[in-house]
Parts: structure tokens; sequence; C-alpha cells
């Protein structure tokens, strides 16, 4: 690893393309953060948009809005995992039933 260091540091041609590289990836990672800002704001916008448009109380702080957000968020999770329980267990429903057939048709045989 030291040896590396080395020849970058010492071949200035080397040192000028990792320097670019290296220029290229941090601006590579500041524009998809700045992307990201953007669509969480954008987000936001039109959450509050909404939440005016329906009449309902725009929340006055940032942790106000983020508490709504998160409870939300909790909600949906929590039917998500409720529709997948019941589509697991008729899904298990299912395949028992066939299992099932297919033992009786073979004890008919």
């Amino acid at each position: 690893m030291d040896e590396l260091y080395q020849v970058i540091v010492n071949n200035p041609v080397i040192f000028t393309i990792a320097a670019i590289l290296a220029v290229i990836v941090v601006l590579g990672i500041i524009k998809k953060l700045f992307k990201l800002v953007l669509v969480v704001a954008a987000i936001v916008i039109l959450y509050v948009a909404y939440l005016q448009f329906t009449g309902k109380e725009v929340p006055g702080s940032l942790d106000e809005l983020m508490g709504g957000v998160k409870d939300k968020v909790e909600n949906v999770k929590k039917q998500v995992q409720n529709n997948a329980v019941d589509k697991i267990e008729q899904e298990i429903k299912k395949r028992a039933n066939e299992q099932i057939e297919k033992a009786k048709k073979s004890d008919d045989i």
C-alpha cells in the first residue's frame, strides 16, 4: 500500500490521473445527493400542497411534518404486513389442499 502511494505521489502523470478520477467520483456523489435532496423537497412540497388542497392543517414545523409522515409509513407498513400474511395463509391452504387431493388420488389407484 505504501508503495502504491509513493508511485502515485512521485509520478506527476499518475498523480494527475488519480486527482481527476477523485474529482469525478466526488462530483458524481454530490450530484446524486443533490438529486436526492431535490426529490425529497419536491415530495414535501407536494404533500403540503395536498394538505392545503384538502383543507387539512399544514404542519407548523418540520418535526410535526416528519411525525405525520412516520405515522403514515407505519400504517402502510402494517397494512402491507397484514396483506402479506393473508396471502401467505391463502397460498399455504391452497397448496395443502392440492397435496391432499394428490394423496387421495394416489390412494384411489
